[in-house]
């Protein structure tokens, strides 16, 4: 699975189309992103 993102990265960086920003801060998966507040509890 590794493979498969990084060919992408590798060519676009070579054609010197590799968006540095959004690639240095990218996240590994949709879970790690932290916009939203993280929902309460109720309490009992």
């Amino acid at each position: 699975m590794a493979g498969q993102s990084l060919i992408p990265v590798i060519v676009s960086a070579r054609e010197k189309i590799l968006d540095h920003e959004a690639y240095a801060h990218a996240s590994a998966s949709p879970l790690d992103d932290h916009d939203e507040p993280e929902p309460q509890l109720a309490a009992a």
